[in-house]
C-alpha cells in the first residue's frame, strides 16, 4: 500500500503556500517528508526529501526587554502597588525568577505572573520595607540573563526624636528636637509646631514652616 505509514501534516486546512511548519515532532525520531500538488483533475505524484530529518531544539539564549520607565528608579507612594514587568524571549522557554536582592534574595510578598512573553511582579500594598533592588533572571539550556530594577517607596516621615523643652519661664520656653530616624524616603523640608492647653482637646498651629530643629515659643499663658 503506497500510503501506508504516511500522515498528512496540514489537516484539516488546505495548503496553498509553498512552505509549512510542522509541529509536535519527537526529537527521538527521524522523519521523512513528501509533498504533492493538487489541481481540479486530482493529486499529482509526491516529491520526497532526499534524506530523513532529525528534529532538534533551536536554542536561543534568554533576552529581557525592560520598559524605559523601569530602567530608572521606580518611585511609588506607600500604599500604592509596585508593578514590575518585562518582555522575555528564549528557546526553550526560560525559567523565570523574581528576587528581592538582600539577605535571602526572596520576594516575600506580591504576585508573580507569566502571560505569553510578559513576566510580571505586582506588590499590591507597598510599604517602605519594599524599597530596594529587585532582579529578574531567565535561565534555559542556551544561557542565563538577569536585569535589575531599583524601587523606592515614599512615605510620610516618622516622629522626630529627642523632643525637649528648656529655659522654661512663665511665658516662654525653648523647644528642640532631632530629625526623625525615618524620613519616609524623601528629605524633610520643614516642621510644623502646634500647641494646646492641657485641658483642651484642640491643637492650634504656632508655626507651620520651621526650618531648624529648635524654636523659641513666647506669649504663653502663665499657669
Amino acid at each position: 500500500v503506497p500510503d501506508e505509514g504516511w500522515k498528512r501534516c496540514n489537516t484539516p486546512a488546505q495548503l496553498i503556500h509553498t512552505q509549512f511548519t510542522v509541529t509536535s515532532l519527537d526529537e527521538k525520531q527521524e522523519y521523512e517528508f513528501r509533498v504533492s500538488a493538487q489541481n481540479q483533475v486530482g493529486l499529482g505524484r509526491p516529491a520526497e526529501l532526499k534524506e530523513a530529518v532529525s528534529p532538534k531544539e533551536i536554542l536561543e539564549p534568554p533576552e529581557i526587554e525592560l520598559d524605559a520607565s523601569l530602567r530608572k528608579v521606580v518611585t511609588v507612594r506607600a500604599g500604592c502597588p509596585i508593578r514590575l514587568f518585562a518582555i522575555i524571549r528564549g528557546r526553550p522557554s526560560p525559567k523565570v525568577t523574581w528576587r528581592r536582592v538582600g539577605i535571602d534574595n526572596v520576594v516575600r510578598k506580591g504576585q508573580v505572573d507569566l502571560v505569553d512573553t510578559m513576566a510580571f511582579l505586582v506588590i499590591p500594598n507597598s510599604t517602605r520595607d519594599d524599597s530596594g533592588k529587585y532582579s529578574l533572571t531567565l535561565v534555559n539550556a542556551a544561557g542565563e540573563k538577569a536585569v535589575f530594577v531599583h524601587v523606592r517607596v515614599l512615605d510620610t516621615p516618622g516622629p522626630v526624636a529627642d523632643f525637649t523643652a528648656s529655659n522654661v519661664t512663665k511665658m516662654s520656653c525653648q523647644l528642640s528636637w532631632s530629625p526623625p530616624e525615618n524620613d519616609g524616603g524623601s528629605p524633610v523640608t520643614h516642621y510644623i509646631l502646634e500647641k494646646r492647653e492641657v485641658d483642651r482637646k484642640t491643637w492650634t498651629t504656632v508655626i507651620a514652616d520651621v526650618k531648624k530643629t529648635s524654636f523659641h515659643i513666647a506669649n504663653l499663658v502663665p499657669g
